[in-house]
C-alpha cells in the first residue's frame, strides 16, 4: 500500500477542536517535526489502514500524555492498537484517534512538536519527558511521554467517561482521562482543555514508563502499603508499577505481537509466526518472595499475573472456565486475543517465548 493510493491534503491540527475525533492519516515525517500551528500532509486510510509513510496517530499510554494524536479508544473505554499481515493482506484495528493538543513551549522557545517531543536538550525545567517508540509494520515512529514536573493523577478513575457523545459526535474527555499533570502550558489557549496550573505536592504516585537512557529523573513518590495487592520492597505494586511490573511487560512486547489466542481450560496460549501456529503452556514461571508469577489466559485475552502463593494448587485453579481468580492478586494484560487454540511445531525464536517471564521472574526478586 502506498500513499499514491489515497487522496493527500494539508490541514494544521491547531484548527481542530480539542478532543475532537481523528480518521485520517498523517506523514510521519510531519508529525516528527510540526508544531499545532504547521500544516501537514494527512491522507485518508485505505481499508482500514494507513498507507506507508503514515500514521494514524500513536496509541494511548496509560496515564501519561504524550502524542497529540492518540489512538486506541474502544467503546467500553479500553485502549487496543492492532496492525497485522497475513497472506500479504494488512489489517488494521486503530480504534478511536481523538485531537490532543498542548501548547507546550521548549526552552529553545519553539513549540513542542506533535509526536509530544521538544528538540534534544531543550525541555524546560519543569517539563520532564521519556522517548518511546511505536510500531506500524516496518515502520518505527519515535514519540515523546511528558508530564508537569510537580505531579498529581488527574481525571477519574472510571474509563467509560474519557468518551463522550454529543448530537452523534464522539470526543474524548481531557479532562476525564487518567492521566499526570501535563507540562506547564499544556491545554493553555488551546480550548476544550483542563487548566494547566501547577498541582501541589500530593503524595500521588507518579511510576514512570521505563525510559530510553536520556538521564531523566523517573517521578519516586509511592503509596502507602494497603494489603490488598502484592507488596514488593514495600511498595503495593499495580499495573502501573515502573520498577517491577511495567520493565516485565515492556519487555514481552515483541514476543507477543504475534499472540493469537488461549484456551482457559487448557490455559495454553497460541503464537503465530510466519504462518506457523504455536501452542505454548500458560502458568506459574517463577516467584516473587511469596508471591507466584507467571501468564494466565481469560477469555481469550493473556494476562501477567501475582498469585497469593507459588502452590501448584493455585495454578491449577486456573484451568476452569471460567478460571478460579482468588489466588490472584494482580492481574496485567499483555495481549487481548481470542478464544481457543491449536498446536503445531515450534519453531526456536517461538521456543524462547516460553521462558521468558521465568527469566525475567528471576531479576523481578525483592
Amino acid at each position: 500500500m502506498t500513499a499514491s493510493t489515497a487522496q493527500a491534503a494539508t490541514l494544521k491540527i491547531g484548527d481542530l477542536a480539542q478532543g475532537s475525533e481523528f480518521t485520517q492519516c498523517i506523514k510521519i515525517t510531519d508529525f516528527n517535526t510540526k508544531s499545532l500551528a504547521d500544516e501537514v500532509e494527512v491522507t485518508d486510510r485505505v481499508d482500514g489502514c494507513c498507507p506507508e509513510g503514515y500514521i494514524p496517530g500513536i496509541k494511548h499510554y496509560n496515564n501519561y500524555w504524550g502524542a497529540m494524536v492518540i489512538c486506541g479508544f474502544k467503546e467500553d473505554g479500553s485502549v487496543s492498537l492492532s496492525t497485522k499481515t497475513s497472506n500479504s493482506v494488512k489489517t488494521c484495528e486503530y480504534n478511536k484517534c481523538y485531537v490532543v493538543k498542548m501548547a507546550v513551549t521548549c526552552a529553545d522557545k519553539s513549540m513542542m512538536t506533535l509526536d509530544g517531543c521538544c528538540p534534544k536538550d531543550q525541555y524546560t525545567a519543569d517539563c520532564l519527558k521519556y522517548v518511546k517508540s511505536a510500531s506500524f509494520f516496518n515502520e518505527k515512529v519515535s514519540y515523546c511521554l511528558n508530564y508537569q514536573k510537580k505531579y498529581k493523577l488527574e481525571g477519574t478513575t472510571e474509563k467509560t467517561d474519557d468518551q463522550v457523545t454529543v448530537d452523534g459526535k464522539t470526543s474524548l474527555s481531557i479532562a476525564n482521562l487518567k492521566a499526570y499533570t501535563v507540562c506547564p502550558g499544556g491545554f493553555t489557549g488551546v480550548g476544550g482543555g483542563t487548566s494547566a496550573a501547577t498541582p501541589a505536592a500530593t503524595g500521588d504516585a507518579a511510576p514512570a514508563p521505563a525510559p530510553a537512557a536520556t538521564g531523566d529523573a523517573a517521578p519516586a513518590s509511592a503509596p502507602a502499603a494497603s494489603g490488598s495487592g502484592p507488596v514488593v520492597g514495600g511498595k503495593e505494586l499495580t499495573c502501573d508499577d515502573e520498577t517491577y511490573i511495567k520493565p516485565t511487560m515492556d519487555a514481552m512486547t515483541s514476543t507477543f505481537e504475534n499472540y493469537k489466542s488461549c484456551n482457559e481450560e487448557t490455559q495454553k496460549y497460541t503464537l503465530e509466526v510466519k504462518g506457523y501456529e504455536t501452542e505454548l503452556q500458560a502458568g506459574k514461571n517463577g516467584n516473587s518472595n511469596k508471591y507466584g508469577l507467571g501468564m494466565m489466559c481469560v477469555g481469550g485475552n493473556l494476562y501477567y499475573i501475582y498469585t497469593k502463593d507459588t502452590e501448584q494448587a493455585t495454578w491449577d485453579a486456573l484451568k476452569k472456565s471460567p478460571p478460579d481468580e482468588s489466588g490472584v492478586v494482580l492481574k496485567c494484560l499483555i495481549k487481548e486475543g481470542s478464544s481457543g487454540g491449536s498446536s503445531s511445531t515450534a519453531s526456536s525464536a517461538v521456543r524462547t517465548a516460553a521462558g521468558i517471564v521465568g527469566i525475567l521472574s528471576a531479576f523481578m526478586m525483592a
